[in-house]
């Protein structure tokens, strides 16, 4: 950008063509059929798994 203001017009027309987050309720969530879980490690690591993990001296 050159650091110039941006007209309001522009700004809103922005606004309103920007993707939104939908609402749901947990209603809609639960009725929603998910693939199952893969597992890296039967039974404890899920795949997409992150673990930090540290030791205090």
């Amino acid at each position: 950008m050159d650091g110039l203001p941006i007209p309001i017009a522009d700004f809103e027309r922005a606004q309103k063509n920007s993707p939104r987050f939908a609402r749901t309720s947990t209603t809609s969530i639960m009725a929603i059929a998910f693939p199952p879980i893969s597992r890296i490690v039967p039974g404890y690591v899920a795949e997409g798994l992150g673990i930090l993990a540290g030791r205090q001296p």
